[in-house]
């Protein structure tokens, strides 16, 4: 489906996104710059997954394989290297232009068979296979926490906890064979709620006791702890019904839009929520199932 939007005004809400989220990471932590250079290594090692580098060894010459690698890697550090200019990290900031040539010639775990086990086992689809891809950043959540409880930062707790919804929200962002979909017998409502109730049951068993552990070390923020809960729950529903309402295809700039949206503005969720809602549900119930 055509949707006629600028491709340029998507590059610019993106641009923003990253600006804004930028800001808060250095607001909230003074690792932050540290915190920067990991999120952008880790992101760069998911273009060095074994399974893609054969394919472009397969297709392109050694030669060309590597300029495109580093292009790829270029382009992607190149935000985060400018803000961290900008924000005088000049030691952060030259770290990641070699780690950019160094990451062309990784290859993650080539030929490893091992499963990883997790505790979403019974889970379908997002969290078992996101959870593997993203355990990395997951333990750099568990070390900023442990970090912030003993130095007693009460932000920075609550920032490992929001970083660790973000990277459970990441696991939406692809959307899975359409054959996962036929497998269910139940009609699209049904299908959504189980969908919401199975990303609120696995984000809360990490999330939840997290909160138990900073509401014991600060006991007058309980309130804040909550808001935060209840928001990033409220976010991870609407990417969920963001995703389906575009299934079987990733999402398009209008649920991209309207997600940035209520971020930028987060009483705006409950509009967009209904409104992911009611196309999830239409757009499923013309899915064959």
């Amino acid at each position: 489906m055509a949707f006629g939007i600028n491709p340029w005004l998507g590059l610019l809400l993106i641009a923003i996104v990253f600006v804004a989220l930028s800001e808060y990471l250095f607001f909230k932590t003074e690792l932050a710059e540290w915190v920067y250079c990991i999120i952008c290594m880790s992101l760069m090692s998911g273009f060095s997954e074994s399974g893609r580098i054969n394919n472009l060894k397969q297709i392109f010459s050694v030669s060309d394989y590597r300029k495109i690698r580093l292009i790829e890697n270029c382009m992607l550090a190149c935000p985060f290297i400018i803000y961290l200019l900008c924000k005088n990290s000049h030691s952060a900031a030259l770290l990641l232009i070699p780690a950019s040539f160094i990451m062309v010639f990784v290859s993650l775990i080539p030929g490893v068979k091992m499963v990883l086990p997790t505790p979403f086992a019974k889970i379908p689809w997002e969290f078992p296979s996101g959870f593997r891809k993203t355990i990395l950043l997951i333990l750099l959540a568990m070390f900023l926490f442990v970090k912030a409880i003993q130095v007693e930062n009460f932000n920075l707790s609550l920032f490992s906890i929001g970083f660790v919804f973000v990277v459970f929200m990441s696991y939406y962002f692809k959307a899975e064979p359409i054959e996962y979909y036929s497998i269910y017998t139940m009609n699209s409502k049904a299908f959504l709620l189980k969908k919401i109730s199975f990303a609120l049951y696995c984000s809360g068993l990490l999330t939840l006791p997290m909160q138990l552990i900073v509401a014991v070390f600060f006991p007058d923020n309980i309130l804040i702890q909550a808001f935060l809960q209840f928001g990033a729950w409220v976010f991870l529903i609407s990417i969920i019904l963001a995703k389906y309402s575009a299934f079987p295809n990733e999402m398009h700039f209008p649920q991209v839009i309207l997600l940035a949206l209520s971020l930028w503005f987060p009483p705006a969720i409950f509009f967009t929520v209904p409104i992911f809602w009611i196309k999830a549900r239409n757009n499923l119930n013309e899915i064959p199932g």
